[in-house]
Order: C-alpha cells, then structure tokens, then sequence
C-alpha cells in the first residue's frame, strides 16, 4: 500500500528567499539581494525569475518521494 502524503509550501516564505540575501525567519533581519538589481536602480528581472525558479527547483525537488 502506498502511504498518501499531504505537504504545504509557504509561498511567502518562498517570495521572502527570492527577495532577501541569506534570509532566515529567526534572524528578524533582512537585506534586499542586491543581484537583483541592475546596475540603474531597476530590478533584473531575469535574475528575479532565475532565482524563483531555483528556490521552487528545491522546494518540489525535497517533496517526499511516495
């Protein structure tokens, strides 16, 4: 028999990732990830849509298997 799963997935947590460098809950800091902003002041968001990926890459990537 095949064991069901349920997982949920903050997506706010997410989003805080892609926004913040090195962001943890506990720490109660934040800093903008500067890569994410070109060199006018604009965001790169090809950068934005890279990392988003990446992080939601890992997130369904560490979803259990069965």
């Amino acid at each position: 028999q095949r064991q069901q799963h349920q997982v949920s997935i903050d997506l706010w947590e997410i989003c805080y990732q892609v926004c913040f460098l090195n962001y943890s809950p506990v720490s109660g800091a934040a800093n903008i990830d500067p890569s994410l902003i070109d060199e006018v002041g604009e965001v790169d968001w090809q950068c934005l849509e890279d990392k988003t990926r990446d992080l939601v890459g890992e997130a369904f990537a560490n979803l259990p298997e069965d």
